[in-house]
């Protein structure tokens, strides 16, 4: 999936992060509640729990591209230009 754009909402029962994909895709992550935590710390913990979701299963010592992606310095081009909040 290529990301288009994350978008960061707040609800009673917590925040959600939802990636954007071309075509309509979108993977959505629901968290408990954290008051007072940015957007972008909750876009970085989203990032880090598909990431575990992503290595469930695998043989120990393998890398998939997930755990590479997260653990990559990321450049201000990989972060979206806007948050909707």
């Amino acid at each position: 999936m290529q990301l288009l754009d994350t978008v960061v909402t707040y609800e009673a029962s917590g925040p959600a992060v939802e990636f954007l994909g071309e075509g309509g895709e979108k993977i959505s992550v629901v968290m408990a509640p954290r008051p007072g935590v940015p957007a972008e710390d909750l876009i970085q913990v989203a990032r880090e729990m598909l990431t575990q979701v992503a290595a469930f299963g695998q043989e120990d010592g393998e890398v998939s591209a997930a755990e590479e992606a997260a653990t990559s310095p990321l450049s201000a081009t990989d972060l979206p230009s806007k948050f909707e909040i």
